[in-house]
């Protein structure tokens, strides 16, 4: 059953949905082939990586699929959605989801999924005992579900609350917002949760369509990460998704994104107390060149306790902020940069001027203490090291943790070639990086550059508004 079985050296970066990182995702380094990890691809096409982490007495499963928001049209979007909540939720030819939800107790499963705009991924962690369990009930919910006209209508209400939960949140419909305007003319435009009126349209025929089109194992990947021993584990997987049928995966042809050609500004009103301010840049795609110091710009400019665009706005004596932080996102056809703000309404036009006056100067920042001659260096705060140690804590709960690392491979070897060369250790690039590299990589995406900036007030309420009138009246 075996096409492929290579003895290598496997490096990659997490992809963009692992998200907890914060954009300067751990690349991961693995022998392969070998009593602690293996790579292969079966004669139908799905590709395996296996590795074995003998810490905790856990194995984490998980399966993605090379479908997301991108893969939808506008009749069509929103059915990934649809697909999630019914592979979750729903029932497969073999058994009702009140069983399969009293069996996976019983084996002590935690079961989840996750939909970007690449892919899907399905996520299963349990005891290392039931890790044969695991991959069966994997394989049935994700090949042989069942579609009924009820259990659809059942999945569309919980959806639609899902979707105007997040209408309600600003951050949401603000990053929403930046992303369809950054993104205009690229599938990577439409928004994860689908279009509502698609979605109550949507019949079964059409979505189990879609489904066939989409779910088959040259379109997908498994990894498994755990307490296991990978011969075993390696010829259950070859009985149990070996015999799945061969079939040609659906054609992908997708541009990279490319950077706006003018300025986009929105203005938005929701019922809220705060205002918020939402600026985005486009920024390099996943395993560019640029991700990694890009990631660790996010870091230095928004995160952690010091950052440095939070002492322009919101620690200096004119607080025009309430918070400040910064995200990258890294996906597989281009990338975004967004800074989030939480204000006064009365000090958006003030925060908005000094935000496009921060990034424009940004490429001439010091963000190391070598920047400073010798005698200034004692009480100068030295953002880059300290994005350094912040990522080597992060790396280290990466390889800690299973369940992050497996869904990292999964979506790694579902998108990318894997090369027979040895990859230079990912802190070693880390380390690599100096404050000049950050500046050039601040010219290249952000100083100077054109953006989306949204803007989210609180509405009027009813006296304004007559205030207001009464006003231009006179």
């Amino acid at each position: 059953m075996i096409v492929e079985m290579i003895d290598l050296k496997l490096k990659a970066a997490a992809i963009s949905l692992i998200l907890f990182i914060n954009g300067a995702l751990p690349v991961f380094t693995a022998n392969t082939g070998s009593a602690h990890n293996k790579y292969r691809v079966l004669e139908n096409g799905l590709r395996i990586y296996l590795e074995k982490r003998d810490n905790i007495p856990l194995a984490n499963i998980v399966f993605a699929i090379n479908v997301g928001s991108k893969d939808e049209s506008t009749e069509t979007s929103g059915m990934v959605h649809l697909l999630e909540h019914l592979i979750l939720l729903g029932e497969t030819e073999y058994h009702t989801f009140t069983d399969i939800n009293l069996e996976m107790r019983r084996h002590g499963v935690d079961f989840n999924a996750h939909t970007s705009h690449d892919l899907m991924t399905f996520e299963i962690s349990l005891p290392t005992q039931y890790w044969e369990f695991g991959l069966n009930i994997l394989k049935e919910k994700l090949f042989h579900l069942k579609f009924s006209q009820q259990k659809l209508a059942k999945e569309k209400e919980i959806i639609f609350k899902e979707i105007a939960q997040d209408q309600d949140r600003p951050l949401t419909t603000g990053t929403l917002l930046v992303l369809q305007n950054l993104f205009k003319n690229h599938p990577y435009e439409r928004p994860i949760s689908g279009d509502q009126k698609v979605i109550e349209n949507t019949r079964v025929e059409e979505l189990n369509r879609f489904y066939k089109r989409y779910f088959v194992p040259s379109n997908c990947s498994l990894a498994v990460v755990g307490d296991i021993d990978i011969l075993d584990i390696d010829n259950k997987i070859r009985q149990v998704f070996g015999t799945l049928e061969k079939k040609e995966k659906p054609p992908s042809d997708f541009k990279k994104t490319q950077p706006l050609k003018k300025n986009v500004k929105v203005k938005e009103q929701m019922d809220i107390t705060q205002s918020y301010l939402i600026l985005g840049f486009y920024a390099p795609p996943s395993l560019h060149p640029d991700q990694l110091t890009i990631g660790i710009l996010n870091r230095v400019l928004g995160k952690g306790i010091d950052p440095l665009l939070g002492r322009m706005l919101v620690q200096r004596r004119k607080r025009l902020a309430y918070t400040i932080s910064t995200r990258y996102i890294a996906l597989e056809y281009g990338g975004a940069f967004l800074i989030y703000l939480t204000l006064e309404p009365k000090n958006i036009s003030s925060a908005r001027r000094e935000l496009i006056k921060f990034f424009k100067t940004s490429w001439s920042f010091n963000y190391s203490k070598k920047d400073f001659p010798l005698g200034r260096r004692t009480h100068v705060t030295d953002y880059l090291e300290t994005a350094k140690n912040s990522i080597k804590f992060s790396h280290q709960q990466f390889q800690e943790q299973g369940l992050n690392a497996a869904i990292s491979y999964a979506g790694y070897i579902l998108f990318h070639k894997i090369h027979q060369t040895e990859g230079e250790p990912y802190m070693t690039k880390v380390e690599k990086i100096k404050s000049a590299d950050l500046r050039d990589a601040a010219s290249r995406y952000l100083s100077g550059k054109h953006y989306v900036m949204v803007s989210i007030r609180p509405e009027k309420k009813e006296k304004d508004k007559k205030t207001e009138g009464k006003k231009i009246g006179r």
